[in-house]
């Protein structure tokens, strides 16, 4: 039945694990919310993980002697030539012509893979493939926007010597001891790190695959200037350099930050955290680094029970602005995103890179928090951010939100702002 979600693995100074949180937020909003989760007493959730795993477990495996990712240069990046199955997948989802994509001179990337479906749950949790499902759904439904894509589907998993070259870049965040337990774990078939995250066999190698997802944005949006977003999980921000925790298990942010300014010689990088749990992996990987600057907008008190607004890192490169539950945008959100993170975001100029955590869980239809912002709200902050930067160089990627389709409308609805900035 999978890793009890049970109340060991509390963070300290967490009232409730992420789990329990949702367990005790969908007692006081099952009467106003149509989305909600099977595993804490909804219904029609389990069947569905169920049965999706299984069947995507048959259809990944007779495709995983397919093409892999690309490598070139010192990192993931592109080749002048796209793998021909990618290219006539997203045409034929987006229902689009060749001479349409052909059309728009720098495309909006997006990085996914149906391989990440192969880290899943034994039993019902809010952290499962179907959030990646809906939200590709709504965005091959918009023929229009998909005419300003290029998605990316990575079909295979990395070989040893491309994993480890994944691994290089990964090990700029987590310690070698932390890979190697995870792997460990993974191939002794663990079914989980605590009470929250759990693993499969495969897990080890989706999250790496994960990894060279952003990567591979990151390469994108540095080499055109045009924006990227990658749609992976399991979500990242949340691991720490020596663990795994709150549904994550590398730190894809950090170590796209850590990346660019190693690597890339980018000289400044913004991380912005919107997600409503606050980020506590990347604040700690990142906050001795001076050429970043974090800021993170959260539910408090919320899990992992960090995030404090008097902490400020050690170059005062951290901000922290701890949201009250029932926080709305028009009631206080707009301004704080607005007069606050945006600034903070350029304290030392205007950031040569910026890394956007996209965590869609303060939505109002989340099961997992109480902030009541609205798909269309990402949208707006999308724009804002864009405005204020005055440059494309962002890339966000897929943190947490965990209400199917309100998840994939706010994608959709952030989608659109960048391909339309």
């Amino acid at each position: 039945t999978g890793p009890p979600l049970h109340p060991s693995a509390r963070s300290q100074g967490a009232e409730l694990s992420l789990a329990e949180k949702g367990v005790a937020s969908l007692h006081g909003k099952m009467a106003r919310k149509t989305q909600c989760l099977a595993a804490f007493g909804c219904v029609q959730f389990g069947a569905i993980v169920a049965l999706s795993a299984t069947q995507r477990a048959a259809r990944v495996y007779a495709r995983r002697a397919r093409a892999k990712p690309w490598l070139s240069g010192t990192g993931i990046g592109l080749t002048s030539a796209k793998p021909k199955c990618n290219v006539s997948r997203a045409q034929r989802a987006c229902a689009v012509s060749a001479a349409a994509v052909s059309d728009v001179a720098r495309p909006l990337l997006v990085t996914s893979s149906e391989l990440f479906g192969m880290h899943h749950a034994n039993g019902p949790h809010p952290e499962r493939p179907e959030r990646l499902d809906a939200a590709l759904r709504r965005i091959r439904a918009d023929a229009k926007l998909c005419a300003k894509l290029d998605i990316r589907d990575l079909d295979a998993f990395l070989d040893n010597s491309e994993q480890n070259h994944v691994l290089s870049h990964l090990k700029r965040v987590h310690d070698v001891e932390w890979i190697e337990d995870l792997r460990g774990a993974c191939a002794r078939g663990a079914r989980g790190i605590d009470g929250d995250t759990y693993l499969t066999r495969q897990s080890f190698d989706v999250a790496i695959l994960a990894a060279s997802a952003w990567l591979l944005a990151a390469d994108y949006v540095l080499d055109s200037g045009a924006p990227a977003f990658a749609l992976t999980r399991p979500p990242g921000h949340h691991a720490t350099p020596g663990s795994g925790m709150g549904f994550c298990l590398f730190n894809y942010a950090a170590m796209v930050a850590k990346y660019a300014l190693d690597v890339r010689g980018v000289s400044h990088v913004a991380v912005l955290d919107f997600d409503v749990h606050h980020g506590n992996g990347t604040e700690t990987a990142l906050k001795s680094e001076s050429r970043v600057s974090f800021a993170s907008s959260h539910q408090m008190p919320l899990y992992p029970g960090t995030g404090s607004a008097d902490f400020h890192g050690d170059f005062n490169n951290v901000l922290n602005v701890p949201l009250a539950a029932g926080t709305t945008f028009a009631g206080g959100y707009r301004e704080i995103f607005r007069e606050r993170l945006l600034p903070f975001l350029r304290r030392t100029g205007t950031p040569d890179l910026v890394i956007v955590s996209a965590g869609f869980d303060a939505l109002a239809a989340d099961p997992l928090a109480s902030i009541e912002l609205e798909p269309a709200d990402y949208a707006e902050m999308t724009r804002m951010l864009l405005d204020d930067l005055g440059h494309t160089r962002v890339l966000f990627g897929l943190e947490g939100g965990y209400a199917l389709e309100a998840t994939a409308s706010a994608v959709h609805y952030t989608l659109s702002a960048l391909a339309e900035h």
